[in-house]
């Protein structure tokens, strides 16, 4: 067996070769097979059997990685799972010190239960483009930008409807970039703000956040940094203001943040606690949090961690306006994105 000018052992000794689906190195023979369709050596798990490599099924299947929810837009499956602290039946049960403690403000946290549970999905193609008036996000973990930004200049119509994008996990360090920050411009939007991994080996990590042009000019948008101990690798922050948004005289805050998997929560709560005390001189601006904690919300009621969250940001004054899971697979689902705010009334 050869690929690539390397030839197997088929002993099961190690070689080195190169996977022709991920381009990744298969190190023994018998983690390597041959896609029927394009004849290249490729990792097992590379390999879906019959239908050839993992790239020849994305080239040649329309829809490979679709699921049937999203092909029949049929979420109905998932509707039983939301999060939902300040309803009635979960404020009852020590989740949230913060609300225990302002029972007088009933109507509010049920005004706040009453948006969650009105939360529903929505296909892309069936968001409309802000109108003057709106300031429309978005938020993902995109795992790597450099290797994903010619999938998002192709359904730059899809992005175009929003006036922020927010990104983690971009994997990105601009010096490293072989043309720099033009190998990772979208049309339509000011060049991105690029905050590098905080690890040493640029790999894990690393935030940005676009900006369309109908929001501001450049000159209006400041980058400012919040966190009190921004080597601190227990958690990454990025914060831009955004000043004159869409023309109206006020000044508009997106926060984006991102917590590794292999980060223990607890001290990343505390950064997080500190950042927000931070933010408490701009508590008059319309602040919004964005991000990925790894942290899935729809364990509110028996996990600590997840139950912190809620009590930190809710002193603070930001509501989590996401209640459906974000991270949807054919054996679970979970919530693990943050998106946050301080004027939830004013949220469509």
């Amino acid at each position: 067996m050869a690929a690539n000018g390397n030839v197997t052992d088929t002993s099961g000794h190690k070689i080195k070769i190169k996977c022709g689906s991920c381009s990744g190195w298969c190190y023994f023979s018998k983690n390597i097979r041959k896609c029927s369709w394009c004849q290249n050596n490729v990792h097992v798990i590379c390999h879906k059997d019959n239908l050839g490599c993992t790239s020849c099924c994305e080239s040649l299947i329309p829809g490979f990685y679709a699921t049937y929810y999203e092909i029949y837009d049929d979420y109905n499956k998932f509707n039983g799972a939301i999060y939902n602290p300040y309803a009635q039946n979960s404020r009852c049960n020590l989740i949230g010190d913060a609300m225990t403690n302002e029972e007088h403000q009933d109507s509010t946290w049920s005004d706040i239960s009453a948006f969650l549970t009105h939360c529903q999905y929505k296909q892309q193609r069936n968001v409309k483009r802000s109108t003057s008036s709106q300031l429309k996000t978005f938020s993902m973990n995109i795992r790597s930008l450099f290797k994903n930004i010619d999938q998002l200049r192709e359904d730059i119509e899809i992005y175009d409807k929003y006036d922020v994008l927010c990104f983690n996990e971009t994997n990105c360090t601009l010096e490293k970039l072989p043309n720099g920050i033009n190998d990772i411009t979208l049309n339509g939007f000011h060049e991105p703000y690029i905050q590098d991994p905080i690890r040493t080996t640029g790999k894990g990590g690393g935030l940005a956040i676009y900006i369309h042009k109908r929001v501001v000019d450049s000159d209006k948008i400041d980058v400012f940094n919040p966190n009190p101990e921004p080597s601190n690798t227990s958690g990454e922050f990025q914060f831009i203001k955004i000043h004159q948004c869409k023309g109206y005289n006020r000044t508009k805050i997106i926060g984006n943040v991102y917590r590794s998997p292999a980060r223990k929560p607890e001290a990343f709560l505390e950064i997080f606690k500190s950042t927000l005390h931070n933010l408490g001189r701009h508590s008059r601006k319309h602040m919004t949090l964005h991000g990925d904690f790894n942290l899935n919300l729809l364990k509110h009621s028996s996990n600590q961690a997840c139950q912190s969250i809620i009590d930190i940001a809710s002193s603070y004054g930001f509501i989590q306006i996401l209640s459906r899971p974000t991270r949807i697979t054919d054996h679970s689902a979970t919530l693990i994105m943050i998106i946050s705010t301080r004027t939830i009334l004013k949220i469509q």
